[in-house]
């Protein structure tokens, strides 16, 4: 559903497909045991999701910053 989504340009923005894989992530763990492969897959796909908004929310808080001294300069 997700690739879908993507493939078929569905989301708005990138918080409703951090929704979508976040609640694929709950699932994963949910449903299967801690030491399974799905699990520690589902753990590390988070926390790659996170690291990834982290960097992004940098990038653009650093174009924010260049883009405030160019106007106000």
């Amino acid at each position: 559903m997700i690739a879908r989504k993507v493939h078929e340009d569905k989301y708005a923005n990138l918080n409703d497909m951090e929704k979508d894989l976040l609640l694929m992530i709950e699932n994963a763990r949910k449903f299967h045991n801690p030491g399974s492969q799905i699990y520690k897959y589902a753990k590390k796909l988070k926390r790659a999701i996170y690291n990834k908004k982290f960097e992004i929310d940098v990038r653009e808080s650093s174009y924010e910053k260049k883009s405030q001294r160019i106007r106000w300069g």
